[in-house]
């Protein structure tokens, strides 16, 4: 495979979400091969791009031990004129290449300096759980953002999945009831 940049392009990886203050904030997920962050990086930027900064942004996410391709898109600039460049000067497998080798850099051999989940956590449907989608929910409520969805990232699930879950947690007592499609 060839995984390299044309010459005077440069690229740079880096995952999602992570503090370089908290090393546990690096979240790992097995792969294959090797742990990985759940969600990175690739900015590439061509020579003739001339906002600082900016380039063409491909977003990864690990799924079922694979990488995937979730996003494509710009920063610091208006891409359309670079994009088909860029996507021309490697196949899509080369660039999800790239960025697996260069976003391997932040992830430690011994996987020390972040946490690393099984992929597919299944969750049990404990009182505990459903006490923890409770307290998810409640917060994103309070804080004005969409609660289920709060729910449905945090535990990097099905939006359904996080429905449900929430529906068990109001049986439970634990959240008040509501009328259909309205969040309390």
């Amino acid at each position: 495979m060839n995984t390299h940049l044309p010459d005077g392009w440069q690229s740079f990886a880096w995952p999602v979400g992570w503090q370089p203050s908290d090393p546990k904030s690096l979240r790992l997920v097995r792969t294959g091969v090797r742990p990985l962050p759940e969600r990175f990086c690739l900015a590439v930027r061509t020579p003739d791009m001339t906002t600082p900064g900016g380039g063409v942004v491909f977003t990864y996410r690990v799924r079922d031990r694979a990488v995937v391709l979730d996003h494509i898109g710009g920063i610091g600039q208006d891409i359309t004129g670079h994009l088909a460049q860029v996507l021309a000067a490697n196949s899509p497998e080369e660039w999800q290449q790239i960025a697996m080798e260069e976003v391997a850099a932040f992830c430690p051999a011994d996987n020390t300096g972040g946490t690393v989940k099984p992929v597919n956590k299944r969750y049990k449907l404990t009182a505990d759980h459903v006490r923890r989608v409770a307290e998810v929910y409640s917060e994103a409520l309070a804080e004005g953002q969409p609660p289920t969805r709060a729910v449905q990232q945090r535990f990097d699930t099905a939006h359904s999945t996080a429905a449900k879950w929430v529906g068990h947690a109001r049986k439970a007592g634990l959240l008040p009831k509501t009328d259909k499609g309205a969040a309390a």
